[in-house]
């Protein structure tokens, strides 16, 4: 398969639930801890390599990187924390994710002033034009305006330019940028969570982020809500884009069980689509078994029935 968001599709329709697709998928993988388990799957091997025409699938499987996301996503197994929903888990993670990234960063950032200080005690006064100096301090008010809306930092002051003084300024702008790398993509990704989540348009409600909370239910009334009271589509969303975007690892080959549960029509039309944008930026190659037809139906080149595969094969 071609990198940089390969997709394929496992389909049967709902009339033929209880065949092939129930028996390997639902029976012999959602009820599996990990995706090891899957490489180890028979029927697996049996059925899939069959229809991608491959001999030895698995043996390429287990020479790559691969993650399974399975379709109970939004109520516990029974291996799991009962004191957790897995929409809370989801939340915690996010918010030791930002706990961490955000103490990485002052620690750095101390590194970074320290030496600021005897950059600018050691060096010439060195002329930098206003226009250098007006174009990077743009770059890092952008880059520090996503900081300050997931609460990562405080908001900074840029200095005017000052012909005499833009040695100083240069150095100073050049400092904020490295500050901003310790983030890493964290900014980015938190950018498409947010955009994907805010998309959806939830009823009466919106979401913020932050490392004290994770992530925040707000009404329309600036109530904040427990996030055990969002809908059963709402918290399949926000948990299948969380893992997606900070859990599964870039160059991943996935598979991905029923992502349209409990999804309303419309959000089935755009599963395709939010997979695709990250897909794009994590090299993702993903394989989605589904009985939707609306998933389908914006794929349907890339789609395999297996229904009626297994009816050819018998």
């Amino acid at each position: 398969m071609e990198s940089k968001g390969t997709f394929l599709f496992l389909f049967i329709s709902k009339a033929h639930r209880k065949s092939i697709y129930e028996w390997f998928l639902n029976d012999k993988v959602n009820n599996r801890n990990s995706e090891k388990d899957l490489l180890d799957n028979k029927v697996f091997n049996e059925n899939v390599a069959k229809s991608l025409k491959q001999d030895g699938f698995l043996m390429q499987l287990e020479g790559i990187k691969s993650g399974f996301i399975k379709a109970n996503r939004i109520y516990n197994e029974a291996n799991e924390d009962a004191k957790q929903t897995p929409i809370q888990r989801v939340k915690n993670n996010l918010k030791k994710l930002l706990e961490s990234a955000n103490k990485e960063y002052l620690e750095q950032s101390q590194r970074i002033e320290k030496r600021f200080i005897q950059e600018i005690l050691s060096c010439d006064n060195i002329h930098i034009s206003e226009d250098e100096c007006g174009e990077i301090a743009e770059n890092v008010s952008r880059r520090y305006n996503d900081l300050i809306r997931f609460r990562l930092t405080d908001k900074i002051v840029i200095p005017e330019y000052v012909e005499s003084k833009s040695f100083i300024l240069y150095a100073y702008l050049k400092s904020l940028n490295e500050k901003i790398d310790q983030f890493g993509t964290l900014p980015e990704k938190l950018k498409l969570f947010e955009k994907l989540i805010k998309e959806k348009r939830f009823a009466n409600k919106s979401i913020s982020f932050s490392p004290q909370h994770g992530f925040l239910i707000v009404s329309d009334t600036n109530e904040f809500l427990n996030e055990n009271l969002l809908s059963s589509g709402e918290q399949n969303e926000i948990i299948l884009l969380y893992r997606l975007i900070f859990e599964i690892a870039d160059n991943t080959t996935l598979l991905i069980d029923e992502p349209e549960n409990s999804l309303h029509l419309v959000w089935q039309r755009e599963v395709l689509n939010d997979i695709k944008q990250i897909a794009k930026i994590k090299n993702l190659q993903v394989i989605i078994a589904t009985h939707s037809s609306s998933i389908v139906s914006m794929g349907e080149e890339n789609t395999i029935d297996l229904y009626y595969l297994q009816k050819e094969q018998l």
